[in-house]
């Protein structure tokens, strides 16, 4: 819902197997201080990818964590792509493709976020009396990366979409989202996948409005 389209997609589904988001290195080393992390932001895989398959078994062992970008966000998958890839021959990986930042997320996350720890970065230097550590150099210089360049150079033709990171699942920044809208009737042939064992099976969103409580119940647990 924070992706917006530029481009028909058709090139990249008719091609890939099975494709993910890649966030922006500088965003990488400042947020989470390493080079590479695979993003949720766009997925693509076919029915049953061993990748896709591993990810959504091995979720429920993530849960007991509270910190959302290690329980489904940036740095879950990328432990999970690491796992996989220990796991799996290239030969058995079918396909799988982290895709270049430019292709959905061509431009940083410019939530206050990202701008405190950069800025909190800066005021310790400055008052430093010691040389930053390694890490800590190589967010500054991230930092610095980001203030320099030229950020509309990073859309280019190969850019499908851009990522505007709303956070919207995230309960801190519920406040800046207070504009409802009705899911159901706007996308009235959304689908949802469901536990087949349940027995309620894939509905329509506007049918998810019309469940009963035990059959919530179900899906929820």
């Amino acid at each position: 819902m924070d992706v917006h389209c530029l481009r028909p997609m058709d090139s990249l589904v008719s091609k890939e197997t099975c494709f993910f988001d890649q966030e922006r290195p500088e965003q990488s080393r400042i947020l989470h201080g390493v080079d590479f992390a695979v993003m949720n932001s766009a997925i693509g895989c076919v029915r049953r990818h061993p990748f896709l398959e591993q990810v959504l078994r091995n979720l429920r062992a993530a849960r007991h964590n509270e910190d959302i970008i290690r329980t489904t966000g940036p740095l879950y998958l990328t432990s999970q792509l690491k796992l996989f890839q220990r796991n799996y021959l290239i030969s058995q990986r079918g396909g799988l493709r982290v895709l270049q930042p430019h292709v959905f997320s061509p431009l940083p996350d410019r939530s206050a976020g990202l701008r405190d720890i950069s800025s909190r970065l800066t005021k310790h230097q400055l008052t430093a009396r010691q040389p930053p550590s390694t890490s800590a150099q190589l967010k500054l210089d991230a930092c610095q990366q980001l203030v320099e360049a030229n950020s509309s150079a990073w859309i280019t033709d190969r850019t499908l979409a851009i990522h505007r990171f709303l956070h919207l699942g995230y309960a801190g920044h519920s406040a800046r989202h207070r504009h409802r809208f009705p899911v159901d009737s706007l996308f009235p042939l959304v689908t949802t996948a469901t536990k087949t064992e349940s027995g309620v099976g894939a509905r329509t969103v506007g049918q998810f409005s019309r469940l009963t409580k035990a059959e919530l119940n179900e899906l929820a647990s």
